[in-house]
Parts: structure tokens; C-alpha cells; sequence
């Protein structure tokens, strides 16, 4: 927020590129903050103490207030926000050549991807709380984290050094540019998948295998 105007004189007037910077960053700050507050059991519990007003304090006493299934797992919505918000602002960003334009607008529509089905995984956990200490693996947070590892990607192929050279080259090619991307990302998924599975391996050596009880 403060660093977008370094090198500026005093009195010069905020240009329309410090202007959209500098709000992303705001957001950015803010909403990470309101997504932390509802995410906090205190505050949790001061937003809800308005409900018991009308009840007695005997009866409270008496009975336990049991918190919604749902409580056991996230519904903090302002992460998908302000990346969707930010890829949408970034599919938009006015660029020098048309081909960074493109550039821009391929990974700002991943990080919309991600937003959609981020919000899809909180719709799905909303219907179905978590009763597992093991993670559910949603295939919406699969396809998510891979729209936002792609997409993370793409901007930094998106960088002026980059999309500046390629059209010297006569690469400037939007296809190969996701083809790339998206191989990357899968050749980066498969190893840490191959890491993560090969720890596990070793663990299973040293102590006893867990078993699992089916839940359906």
C-alpha cells in the first residue's frame, strides 16, 4: 500500500496503475482480517451473544448450547474473494501489446476457476461438515489448488521481460504459453505427490499400519 508510491514527488497526483495497486492491497489487508475475525471462536461468540438475549440465565445454565455441525469446518468465503476479485480485475488489466493482454486475461481466468470452486468446496462442506480427522479431498479443492498453482504460473510468465521476449522469438502464442503452464503444473503436482507418497511409505515402515474404517 505504501510501497506503490515510492519515487513520487510530493503533490503528484495518484496515477490510475497506483490507484488499482494499491486497492488490491487494501483488500487484500482487510478482508484477510474480516475472514480472520469470523474464523475466531471469541469473536465467534460475540457475534452470537445477541441470540441469548431473550433467554433466561437460568436457563442457560441448565442447558448446554451445542454449536451447528457446520461450525466444524470453515466458512470463511474471503480468501475465494479477493483472489476471484483479483483475477477478474487482472483479466482486465490494460496492457501495452495485445499479447500480454491475452497473457493477463489467461491466468486472471484461473484464479477465477479457483475462486468458483473454492466457493463450491465451502457449498459442499456446508452440506456435509467433516467427521474425520482425515481430510475429504473434494475434487473441487483438487481442481482448485491446480487452477491457482497454473495460474500463479501463468503471471509469472505474464512478467514484461517475458511476454517481451517471446514476441521477439515469434513465440507469442497464448496456446503454448497454457500448454506449457499446464504441464509444468502437472509435472509439479505428480513430484510432490511422489515426495509427500514416499514419506508416507517410510513411515509405514517404522510404525504400525493404521487402519481405516469405512464411513458410508
Amino acid at each position: 500500500m505504501w510501497m506503490e508510491r515510492f519515487g513520487a514527488n510530493p503533490g503528484d497526483p495518484f496515477t490510475t496503475k497506483q490507484i488499482q495497486h494499491i486497492s488490491i492491497a487494501v483488500m487484500f489487508c482487510f478482508a484477510g482480517l474480516i475472514g480472520m475475525g469470523i474464523e475466531s471462536k471469541i469473536i465467534r461468540g460475540w457475534l452470537a451473544a445477541s441470540t441469548f438475549t431473550s433467554l433466561s440465565s437460568a436457563k442457560l445454565e441448565q442447558d448446554a448450547v451445542a454449536e451447528p455441525a457446520s461450525y466444524t469446518a470453515s466458512f470463511n468465503p474471503f480468501p475465494a474473494l479477493v483472489i476471484g476479485v483479483t483475477g477478474a480485475a487482472m483479466a482486465a488489466h490494460a496492457q501495452t501489446y495485445l499479447f500480454q493482454v491475452q497473457i493477463h486475461a489467461l491466468w486472471g481466468n484461473l484464479l477465477v476457476g479457483f475462486s468458483v470452486l473454492r466457493c463450491l468446496t465451502y457449498f459442499l462442506l456446508w452440506l456435509g461438515p467433516p467427521r474425520s480427522i482425515l481430510p475429504s479431498r473434494p475434487p473441487t479443492e483438487a481442481l482448485g489448488s491446480f487452477f491457482l498453482a497454473c495460474g500463479g504460473l501463468v503471471f509469472i510468465f505474464s512478467t514484461e521481460e517475458v511476454t517481451i521476449a517471446a514476441m521477439r522469438r515469434g513465440r507469442d502464442d497464448v496456446m503454448m504459453f497454457l500448454n506449457v503452464a499446464v504441464a509444468i503444473t502437472c509435472f509439479a503436482f505428480c513430484w510432490t505427490l511422489l515426495i509427500v507418497g514416499f514419506k508416507g511409505w517410510l513411515k509405514s515402515r517404522i510404525r504400525p499400519v493404521i487402519s481405516y474404517s469405512s464411513a458410508a
